[in-house]
């Protein structure tokens, strides 16, 4: 009973802040707006995201100490729920931590790769290190690939980034980095899903993992034949085991269509096809959030697991914010009503 208790309440929490998303209108606000001043004014003025957002003073708003706020109010918002989670035995701060861990080093390595290290710390989200398993401060000091693998000893990080070499310019493969730390994201996501009580919310929970791989797979083949023109058997090395509702034989069918937009067609006849009737895009990043914003909405919205609810609230928080800053973004460099609305998913 107090098990069941606790569960509800989960839901019921993770379902409440979401019930306190961006409105309709307060998206048609944001559009309106003609500054990165003016978004963060109404931001602190008309949504959840005011006491976050207390810090920034007007005018001057610079979009990075923006950004920055935004996502640690995501991140805050996360733990929040994670208190509950926790306490149910669930334990989906680990996989949060991770997600934001991988997300720091693959910033880090752009940057190492662009002899730009000691500016790393200028970016860091202070916020984040008290948690990290890493020393986000020691990356600031690495200026190679020895001082790289000393700042990660003690973490599982360490022994992934031992078989990778620095080339003759001393850059590090990202494209290989980012492959092997995201596998290793889903190996432990799959085993946190296998870890929890119930049958049903191992495979629902399983499912949802499954859903944000076949997008990020299905995203790597567009874009690989889109602006890099990979023949097959280099695309199917950067791809990701078939954990989900995508068929191996259809991801294959992908991997070997003649251009882009075959790849598209293949997707509207997918079992995600349903998720994008009538919905028109103009970049892969839409198609494959769309599809995780309509999965995820009626996941949170029908799901009796608590797990499954968290980690769809999980997953919309972080579209929303992405919406927030795709507007900042667009506003800062002037685009029109209409283009910024076309990269939106809501």
């Amino acid at each position: 009973m107090a098990a069941s208790k606790s569960a509800n309440a989960i839901m019921a929490k993770a379902r409440a802040k979401y019930g306190k998303r961006l409105t309709a209108q307060n998206y048609r606000d944001l559009l309106a707006c003609r500054s990165v001043n003016d978004v963060a004014d109404y931001l602190k003025s008309n949504t959840v995201y005011a006491a976050s957002l207390s810090p920034v003073k007007s005018p001057g708003v610079h979009r990075a100490q923006l950004e920055h706020l935004l996502r640690r109010h995501l991140f805050s918002e996360y733990e929040s729920l994670c208190r509950f989670e926790m306490s149910a035995g669930e334990p989906f701060f680990e996989y949060i931590i991770m997600t934001a861990e991988i997300g720091e080093l693959l910033t880090f390595i752009r940057m190492f790769n662009a002899g730009r290290t000691a500016e790393y710390i200028l970016g860091l989200p202070a916020f984040l290190e008290t948690h990290a398993n890493i020393d986000l401060r020691k990356l600031s000091a690495v200026r190679g690939y020895d001082g790289l693998l000393d700042a990660l000893k003690g973490t599982e990080y360490h022994k992934l980034f031992l078989p990778v070499r620095p080339d003759q310019n001393g850059h590090l493969d990202y494209t290989l980095i980012e492959y092997i730390l995201h596998s290793f994201l889903l190996k432990k996501s799959l085993a946190l899903a296998g870890s929890l009580g119930s049958k049903s919310a191992r495979q629902e929970t399983r499912d949802s993992f499954g859903i944000m791989t076949d997008m990020s797979n299905i995203s790597r083949v567009y874009r690989c034949k889109k602006f890099f023109d990979l023949p097959g058997e280099e695309i199917s090395k950067l791809l990701f085991p078939c954990v989900g509702r995508l068929s191996a034989k259809t991801l294959a069918a992908m991997v070997d269509a003649g251009d882009p937009g075959e790849v598209l067609t293949l997707l509207r006849k997918s079992p995600y096809g349903g998720y994008l009737e009538g919905f028109e895009y103009s970049h892969i990043e839409q198609c494959v959030d769309r599809v995780q914003h309509s999965a995820f909405r009626r996941a949170l919205r029908f799901s009796a697991n608590p797990s499954e609810a968290l980690l769809a609230f999980v997953v919309l928080a972080r579209l929303e914010v992405e919406n927030i800053i795709i507007i900042i973004e667009s506003v800062r460099y002037g685009y029109t009503t209409d283009k910024i609305s076309e990269r939106l998913v809501m």
